[in-house]
């Protein structure tokens, strides 16, 4: 009987440090959600730039830094090798989406 109030007593611990955890997670979950919208925000400002003085929406030397960015960041912050690099290479895909939508706009 003893041996089980314990375990229970653990049990009841782990679940409140887990839920601490999660709730820990969920904040840096908004926080990276809000930080992607910043991105895309500035992303829209680039294709109107590039819609106003005719720059071409590709631009690759652009393309690999941010990449190569990612890169570095996995190291620099401890995070496991092609994470964000599939993270950033998808972040710019949907860029360049946007900024072709943006930039194929007639202008006004």
């Amino acid at each position: 009987m003893k041996g089980n109030s314990v375990s229970t007593m653990n049990d009841e611990n782990a679940n409140i440090r887990l839920a601490e955890i999660r709730q820990r997670l969920d904040g840096i979950d908004r926080r990276i959600a809000e930080s992607v919208g910043d991105r895309f925000e500035a992303v829209r400002q680039v294709g109107e730039l590039k819609r106003a003085t005719g720059i071409p929406m590709m631009q690759k030397g652009r393309v690999d830094a941010v990449v190569s960015r990612a890169t570095q960041f996995e190291a620099d912050y401890n995070i496991p090798a092609g994470t964000l690099t599939a993270i950033f290479s998808t972040l710019v895909a949907e860029a360049c989406r946007l900024e072709d939508g943006i930039i194929g706009q007639d202008s006004e």
